[in-house]
């Protein structure tokens, strides 16, 4: 559990200093702020959380989500396409992942393959789950509509 915390860490840390040095993060105190659509690494986070323990997977998660929903001063105009960008990202993931299930399923030998598929399309929907949430806490006028995350 240790070496998996020391991981992660190593890898956020990683992660931030490569994207500040690029001038795509920038660090506002504590938090970070994406000031670019085109962050270097973020493949990799999303392979942690779809093949990760499910410790690294949320943790993986929490940080994929925290990163997102912190725009800087050049995306918060293009908070729209941002949000656009992110929701066809993940559907795309999601369309793959049953694409690969109904392939699976033919095959009578792979229901182990079929499981790590669902555990995969799940985490892109907790993905989907916490980043509207996020997103929908943030909004703070009227609405004419309930938040999606109800």
């Amino acid at each position: 559990m240790q070496l998996l915390d020391f991981f992660l860490s190593c890898f956020e840390r990683f992660f931030k200093a490569v994207n500040v040095n690029a001038k795509k993060l920038f660090m506002k105190r504590e938090d970070m702020m994406m000031d670019d659509l085109d962050m270097i690494g973020t493949d990799y986070i999303w392979k942690i959380i779809l093949s990760g323990s499910e410790d690294m997977a949320s943790r993986a998660i929490s940080f994929l989500q925290k990163m997102c929903t912190s725009l800087g001063p050049k995306l918060l105009p293009q908070q729209r396409e941002v949000h656009d960008d992110f929701l066809s990202s993940c559907c795309d993931r999601l369309k793959t992942s049953y694409d690969t299930i109904l392939v699976l399923e033919k095959d009578k030998d792979s229901t182990n393959r079929v499981r790590q598929e669902v555990t995969r399309a799940c985490r892109v929907l907790r993905v989907l789950l916490e980043y509207i949430s996020e997103c929908d806490s943030e909004y703070g006028e009227e609405r004419a509509f309930i938040p999606m995350y109800r």
